[in-house]
């Protein structure tokens, strides 16, 4: 678990998940951790330095955070073997998903397929809004069905399923309105959780 070069803290796709939906309804002080990383505090001086917790009780959630694969250790420019388990082994979309040199993950485009999808980084409440109020513009009170899915997504990874499905419908039947969902899209992911 040491790892060469400084060593900081990465979310994975489940710190992400949990602090965009409460998956798994960790505690404030576990969510405190999660929030700072996501926030740039990623090595543990800088957790200890604007936590409001103890520096003992920081490092055992910390510790318990990376053992649940909360977060994963990242050492020097690259992922410690230990952050590539965890995101390889972190509940994935039905689409592969790649990571960009500045850590932001993103879900990779198959095929001929160029429409855009959601960051994982982004807000997941900011992506039910928008994409609830895309379908009462376009579908006004046929909207409901897919209102209640978005509604009932877990996480942003739920949300691009409905998205799929949105996408694949439009595609069918209204292909003019897919630039419109396209630019809803790019605005939910110019949000961060």
């Amino acid at each position: 678990m040491i790892a060469q070069g400084p060593i900081h803290f990465v979310l994975t796709l489940k710190g992400i998940e949990e602090l965009a939906s409460r998956t798994y309804r960790l505690d404030v002080k576990l969510r405190n951790i999660l929030f700072l990383i996501q926030k740039g505090s990623a090595n543990f001086e800088a957790i200890v330095h604007h936590s409001i917790f103890p520096r003992e009780e920081v490092l055992e959630r910390v510790r318990g955070l990376v053992n649940e694969k909360f977060i994963a250790l990242s050492g020097g420019g690259s992922p410690a073997p230990e952050a590539e388990r965890t995101a390889a082994a972190a509940p994935t979309l039905d689409r592969p998903i790649k990571q960009d040199a500045t850590g932001r993950r993103t879900i990779v485009q198959t095929g001929e397929d160029s429409f855009p999808t959601l960051d994982l980084g982004a807000s997941t409440s900011q992506a039910r809004f928008v994409l609830c109020d895309y379908c009462l513009d376009q579908f006004g009170t046929k909207a409901q069905e897919q209102i209640d899915a978005i509604n009932g997504a877990n996480g942003i990874a739920g949300v691009q399923r409905v998205l799929d499905d949105i996408y694949e419908e439009l595609r069918g039947r209204s292909p003019d309105q897919l630039s419109e969902l396209a630019a809803r899209v790019r605005e939910i992911n110019e949000t961060k959780v």
